[in-house]
């Protein structure tokens, strides 16, 4: 994991500062984050559940979303010394389950509908996942913004759904 960070830092130094004479005096910090962090729970369940939804088929009505709050996560800060921009990259980890949330479908191609995903992205933290699903998703999450500004976020998650090992057969 320290290497994906310290991989990552070199990436964003290399392009935040590509050609800026003002490189060395930027800075940044690599830290881990708490579970209970709340720019962390405000990406996870504004933005990032989004991601890890986009690997199920449209047809899935069900929002998965976090079983437990151990994000294993980790934010990689970068502040320009001239403009005082800071650009963060988190990486964290869910282990996501079907939750009794429906998503609220239009009637053109299963697309979502936006007044109903306005709403539900609100109270998405108050859904109900049940306590021993039949399947997990787990997902690593990699997502980058510059801090505050929600319309620069970009990320990608890796997922792979697996048979949950303490359902009982």
């Amino acid at each position: 994991m320290r290497v994906l960070i310290f991989l990552v830092s070199l990436i964003v130094l290399a392009i935040f500062h590509h050609g800026n004479a003002e490189a060395a005096k930027s800075s940044s910090v690599s830290t881990a984050l708490p579970n209970n962090d709340k720019t962390l729970l405000d990406l996870i369940y504004k933005k990032g559940y989004l991601s890890t939804n986009d690997k199920f088929p449209s047809t899935e009505r069900f929002w998965w979303l976090p079983i437990d709050r151990r994000f294993n996560a980790h934010v990689l800060r970068v502040t320009d010394a001239k403009t005082k921009k800071t650009y963060s990259t988190y990486t964290y980890q869910t282990r996501n389950a079907r939750s009794l949330c429906e998503k609220v479908m239009s009637s053109r191609r299963n697309e979502l509908d936006r007044t109903s995903f306005q709403k539900i992205t609100t109270n998405i933290q108050k859904c109900t996942v049940p306590s021993l699903p039949k399947q997990i998703q787990e997902c690593f999450t990699t997502l980058a913004w510059f801090d505050g500004d929600w319309s620069s976020i970009d990320m990608e998650s890796q997922c792979a759904l697996k048979k949950n090992p303490n359902q009982f057969t």
